[in-house]
């Protein structure tokens, strides 16, 4: 015997029974959102990570010849 929802997934698709599409209109905006979110954070980690990598290569390489040539 098939049981009646008043909500069911299909194919990653939320219904209804009205057959609306605000359950999953709202479940698409939720994931969404939760994305880009994730890759905000993922691109300021990266930059932050790039930025201080590159900070160092200058501290390393860099201030030891300007402070060579300035001996000089």
């Amino acid at each position: 015997m098939i049981k009646l929802k008043s909500d069911v997934q299909v194919l990653k698709i939320q219904l209804n029974m009205k057959l609306q599409w605000d359950t999953h209109l709202w479940q698409i905006e939720v994931s969404h959102v939760t994305r880009m979110l994730t890759l905000n954070h993922l691109k300021v980690f990266i930059w932050k990570t790039i930025f201080t990598k590159v900070k160092q290569v200058y501290s390393a390489v860099m201030r030891s010849e300007i402070a060579f040539e300035a001996s000089i």
